[in-house]
């Protein structure tokens, strides 16, 4: 595995060193270079710097480095990431959370993919978060936290290595974020943050009234005519891929349903996301807590499946986890968190 050779993680030291005394091109370069020789290393990765959000022709802005995955005839946008140099001011830090936001609305609109990954940093430090068109801001992934704007929730990627890798491990074998995840509380979003010159957020006004308004909206979340042009989570001049994610095959909206057991609320316990990410070699994971119970569970985020789990007689869309404890732990998709409790 790459990510444990040795001579990779001494350039990474070395990129570090440079990143932490320069401005942001020495940051950014630490970052190509561990994407493209510690994590996604294959020849289906595509690593690039400088690259719209949208394959729009007018759209002018550019995002630090954006990860895609190519298949034999498919490209599909994986990872956002936007960074600013090692000593980035407050206002600085909400600026670039705010760009990785308005990147994936921009994505969002285009395409009509409701969730995306996005990842912002700080030098070598850096925070991965999901973008869901029905939060009202980013997701905080890893590390969790209420922070916004907070350099100290943060984690540095040579002190905090091994969770990195699990972590972008999970977002190499998962392209898009799975709905188990969505649950998570989301950053509130920034009162006064302001994008570069060469930016707008257009399309952070049209997610906001898409949310608020609920025009067209499935259940799971399918942005109807949201784009009429482009096929459902996809940019323009990228094409279906046969497998999107280890968990969520397909888009959420064309789950095939038919093959997902069935279970009863009462015989499994609701959980709500904790504050702590945690790891087990490459393998990432979080604290949880029962619904309206004061009882902690470790799970990790590779075990979730999809199901059916049936709440006072309603079949509602779920992911379910078998826990150390033996227990069923389950979170209702996130535009069914309305469902009576269970």
């Amino acid at each position: 595995m790459n990510h444990n050779n040795p001579e990779i993680r001494e350039s990474l030291v070395r990129l570090k060193k440079d990143a932490n005394i320069n401005l942001e091109w020495a940051s950014t370069r630490f970052w190509e270079y561990l994407f493209r020789h510690a994590i996604f290393f294959e020849a289906k990765w595509v690593i690039s710097s400088q690259q719209p959000p949208t394959k729009e022709a007018n759209d002018t802005r550019r995002v630090d480095i954006v990860v895609e995955r190519m298949d034999p005839e498919s490209f599909e946008t994986i990872l956002f990431v936007e960074v600013k140099k090692f000593d980035a001011t407050q206002y600085e830090i909400d600026q670039v959370e705010y760009q990785a936001y308005t990147a994936a609305c921009a994505y969002s609109a285009v395409t009509g993919k409701p969730r995306v990954w996005t990842m912002t940093s700080i030098g070598t430090k850096l925070r991965i978060w999901i973008f869901h068109i029905f939060s009202e801001y980013l997701i905080p992934y890893m590390p969790m936290g209420n922070g916004l704007g907070a350099v100290d929730e943060y984690i540095d990627a040579i002190d905090d290595w091994e969770l990195l890798v699990a972590a972008l491990t999970y977002i190499k074998n998962n392209s898009t974020p799975p709905s188990a995840l969505l649950s998570m509380a989301s950053s509130p979003r920034p009162e006064h943050a302001v994008l570069p010159t060469n930016w707008h957020d257009n399309e952070v006004h049209q997610v906001d009234a898409y949310r608020h308004s609920h025009v067209n909206l499935e259940r799971d979340g399918r942005l109807v005519s949201w784009s009429p042009d482009a096929q459902p989570g996809l940019a323009a001049g990228e094409h279906a891929s046969s497998v999107d994610s280890a968990h969520d095959p397909v888009p959420s909206w064309l789950e095939d349903t038919s093959s997902y057991e069935r279970y009863d609320a009462e015989e499994c316990t609701r959980i709500v996301w904790g504050q702590a990410t945690l790891h087990d070699g490459n393998v990432i994971g979080h604290k949880v807590i029962y619904w309206n119970q004061d009882v902690w569970e470790t799970i990790f985020d590779r075990d979730w499946k999809r199901a059916f789990v049936v709440v006072q007689g309603l079949p509602c869309l779920a992911s379910v986890i078998m826990a150390a404890s033996g227990r069923i732990l389950y979170v209702l998709d996130a535009d069914e968190d309305e469902s009576p409790d269970a």
